[in-house]
């Protein structure tokens, strides 16, 4: 027997997720072009806008509401901060062992379900030329067979929504597990075409879904920083 009908009641429901949203304004003469396919392109270019954004927002944002509200893994509180050894003050002094003190700060659980880093690609030319005796520290693609950069043995992925500034002091790279991190997105979004400007044969796509970055566990992350002097 089914239950009798019961009121639904509860609190008002507050906005967690955030809109993002492209314009792109197109000349319609391309558009019309039967020689390339230029929806194709389109499509690439609004789906790199929005993983820029969800970048943005899962390493730098800082709780503002121009970071729509999102703290990512730089700016964590709680994410536990690791400094290289005195005197390791730029990228080109730092050696193995400074590396290794982001997996010694997180939890080991986070190890146990595998570590990987995060570096600005702005770092990446120098990171190729650190070595440990004949070793190499950082390695291409081509190098692993996981066609993966890594550091240190770790794999790495290179992200321009991190640090990109090399002074004493200053994050350099973030060591942790990734699902440690949480991000909530819309699983399709909305691609929609506006009023076109007649006098310019200009059309007006938009591009909107939603999502919410979130820290699920800040034990699983470590930042590396600079030494301060």
């Amino acid at each position: 027997t089914a239950p009798p009908p019961s009121q639904i009641s509860g609190s008002s429901v507050s906005q967690e997720c955030n809109t993002l949203k492209i314009n792109i304004e197109v000349s319609e003469e391309l558009l019309q072009d039967e020689r390339v396919d230029w929806g194709t392109a389109l499509l690439e270019k609004i789906a790199r806008g929005l993983a820029k954004a969800i970048d943005l927002a899962s390493f730098a944002g800082d709780g503002t509401v121009a970071a729509g509200n999102q703290t990512g893994i730089f700016a964590h509180a709680t994410v536990p901060v690791v400094h290289a050894v005195q005197g390791h003050s730029s990228v080109f002094s730092l050696d193995h062992n400074d590396f290794m003190l982001a997996p010694s700060a997180i939890r080991p659980a986070g190890l146990q379900r595998g570590g990987r880093c995060w570096v600005n690609p702005v770092f990446l030319t120098k990171l190729l030329l650190l070595k440990d005796g004949n070793l190499f520290l950082c390695q291409t693609p081509a190098q692993n067979p996981s066609g993966e950069f890594t550091l240190c043995g770790w794999p790495m992925t290179l992200t321009e929504a991190a640090p990109n500034q090399e002074a004493p002091g200053l994050p350099i790279a973030a060591f942790g597990w990734g699902d440690g991190f949480t991000i909530g997105m819309r699983e399709d979004a909305e691609i929609m075409t506006g009023e076109p400007k007649w006098n310019q044969a200009l059309k007006t796509i938009r591009a909107l879904t939603r999502a919410h970055c979130d820290m699920g566990d800040a034990e699983m992350f470590a930042i590396l920083k600079l030494a301060a002097a």
